[in-house]
């Protein structure tokens, strides 16, 4: 404690955290664009009622918040964090991807929908335990608080875009630009895994 008063908010500018930060900011975004956008985007590209559409959200939904239960589990079994992250977004993208193309009729893309929710949900206690790794000594809490204003830059920025794509009539790019977001996010913890993470 007495070192974390002394290193100040001075410590957390460190090249793991900033890249926390960038990891949650780039999270946030896609997160957004998949549960303020997504039921309107479905009902457009598979042409279904906007009730129809919101089932495949709510399924995502719910398997996210089981994919947090079953996800601690697994964080509590393993010592490779990163790698759990990096096979959960890949997943989770690949779903989005599969979604964006088209290739699908509804009923899967409500399946394929609720196992990219899971697969975002599961990562979240890896994820966790990774950031309080690369936190200074005594400041695991100023650190969260500090990474997680990530999600809030990230949830304000993002909208806008996918706004603008609705408007333009590009429906599609919802899911196309989640996924990037999240394989943006996936490449930075692959770049800086030895380095920083």
């Amino acid at each position: 404690a007495d070192g974390a008063t002394k290193t100040g908010w001075r410590s957390l500018m460190t090249r793991p955290i900033l890249v926390f930060f960038a990891f949650f900011t780039l999270l946030a975004a896609a997160g957004s664009g998949l549960t303020n956008f997504s039921i309107v985007a479905l009902a457009q590209v598979y042409n279904v009622d906007v009730k129809v559409a919101s089932s495949a959200l709510t399924a995502f939904l719910i398997l996210s918040a089981a994919g947090v239960l079953m996800g601690g589990y697994l964080a509590d079994k393993t010592q490779r964090h990163d790698l759990v992250l990096v096979l959960t977004y890949c997943t989770s993208a690949a779903c989005l991807i599969l979604i964006a193309s088209q290739i699908l009729p509804f009923w899967i893309v409500v399946g394929v929908f609720s196992v990219s929710g899971m697969m975002r949900g599961m990562v979240n206690p890896s994820r966790d335990v990774m950031v309080r790794a690369a936190s200074p000594p005594g400041q695991i809490g100023a650190t969260f608080g500090f990474v997680t204003t990530g999600f809030t830059v990230g949830a304000a920025a993002a909208p806008m875009l996918y706004g603008w794509l609705m408007d333009t009539g590009s429906a599609d790019l919802v899911f196309w630009v989640a996924a990037g977001f999240m394989i943006s996010a996936i490449i930075l913890v692959v770049v800086f895994r030895e380095r920083s993470l």
